[in-house]
């Protein structure tokens, strides 16, 4: 069964995931249907200016995951510092042609086919907020990917990025704190904070008093996980909690 048979069913599939079990399912799915051997989905979304949560779903050899993550090879590895700068897909052959790729770049993908990822391709993924990430498909070594086989798999992947990315933040969502309990009090608070206004000048905005102005910002900070309002501005701008454009 071809891929444009099997969209509607993925996009459903990515639609209907609730945890990180079922939404790493679909990456398999795409896979499979695509006749790659290997998927990963990764993507860091910051709750704060210094913090991000990192999400990554893969099959990749479990030998190269070890060692990846034990030597900290995301600082290293040239497909990602492609993605964070770039929008447009790869194949990983190409990333080779790229102006300041390197010797030890080169030695990085050699190592990465050592350990059992042969030829593939990345498509970066730029989220609302400053979210980046990238869905990349492989094959075994040795293996070759065919035009045809990567532009059906690249157009399939484009197909459903919306549907991943808004999946992706749902999930992510889920795990912060009161996200589903912030008042309209406190999200006008938390907006007129972020534009400097001080709680005096919140209560004269809003016609309430500067205690009250006090007390919403706390309970949002609470319900976010902040330690104070500059934080919870921070952590609600950053997950697209808080909008201040139309709150």
């Amino acid at each position: 069964m071809g891929v444009s048979n099997n969209q509607y069913k993925i996009v459903d599939q990515i639609k209907a995931s609730e945890s990180p079990e079922e939404f790493k399912d679909c990456f398999r799915t795409i896979s499979e249907h695509t006749n790659f051997d290997f998927f990963l989905f990764a993507l860091a979304l910051p709750n704060t200016v210094n913090e991000v949560d990192v999400i990554v779903y893969d099959n990749y050899p479990a030998k190269w995951r070890t060692a990846y993550d034990a030597q900290g090879f995301s600082k290293k590895d040239p497909i990602v510092r492609y993605c964070v700068a770039e929008c447009l897909p790869v194949k990983w052959s190409d990333v080779t042609q790229e102006k300041g790729f390197t010797e030890e770049d080169e030695s990085f993908m050699a190592m990465a086919n050592e350990f059992g990822l042969g030829p593939g391709f990345s498509v970066p993924l730029h989220a609302p907020n400053g979210g980046v990430g990238v869905v990349s498909l492989a094959l075994e070594p040795g293996a070759i990917m065919s035009e045809f086989q990567f532009r059906e798999a690249l157009g399939l992947i484009q197909s459903l990025q919306s549907n991943i990315l808004d999946t992706a933040r749902n999930i992510q969502k889920e795990r912060v704190s009161g996200f589903a309990d912030l008042t309209k009090r406190e999200i006008e608070a938390l907006v007129w904070t972020a534009e400097g206004k001080s709680s005096w000048e919140i209560a004269q905005i809003l016609g309430i008093k500067e205690r009250t102005v006090n007390f919403h910002i706390a309970q949002a900070s609470t319900k976010l996980g902040a330690n104070n309002r500059t934080r919870a501005v921070s952590t609600a701008l950053l997950t697209g909690i808080l909008h201040p454009l139309i709150a």
